[in-house]
Formats: C-alpha cells, structure tokens, sequence
C-alpha cells in the first residue's frame, strides 16, 4: 500500500513540472496596430518583431521612416536588438493625383 502513494506522488509533481514549463516556455501571439509589429511572450522570454513608423521623424508624402527588426529579451533583459531605422521612399506615377 506504500508504493501506491509515493507514485501517486511523483505523478502529481511531474503534471505540475510541465504545468510550470507550458506556462514558463510557450509564447502567446500579440499583433500590434502599429504597422505590423509582432511580439510573443512567454513567462521566461519575449520575441518581438518590429515594424512600425518612426513617429519622431518627419513622415511625407513620399518619404516613410520605420523601425525594423528582431529584439529578444529573457527574464526582461534585451540580449538581442536587430532593430534598426529605416527608410522608405515612395514612388509616384507621372498624372497620380
């Protein structure tokens, strides 16, 4: 009758064990209205991928400025920023109102 409850036991801390690690390690997806910014976050880690216009630059008609990249951040540190200001210059057709 011993052994029965000491399975019973590490069964109920292994379920919990991958509780913790579903929470801690699998992201949630949240797009942003920002121009297509992308960010997953999990407990232990964060993943964003930026896309969004650089509001403090001067944006016309023809010329665009954004930020683009990859940012990675564990525990809330970044340890990876890729992102970087862009330029985007847009084209118009000859007789375009």
């Amino acid at each position: 009758m011993a052994g029965k409850g000491k399975g019973r036991k590490r069964f109920v801390i292994f379920m919990a064990v991958i509780l913790l690690a579903a929470v801690l390690l699998i992201p949630v997806r949240r797009q942003y209205k920002d121009g297509g910014t992308v960010e997953y976050h999990a407990g232990l880690y964060q993943v964003i991928f930026w896309h969004t216009l650089a509001l403090e630059e001067r944006n016309t008609e023809t010329l665009r400025y954004y930020y683009d990249g990859v940012e990675i951040r564990i525990l809330g540190f970044t340890v990876y920023d890729g992102v970087q200001k862009m330029e985007y210059r847009i084209e118009r057709a000859e007789g375009a109102v």
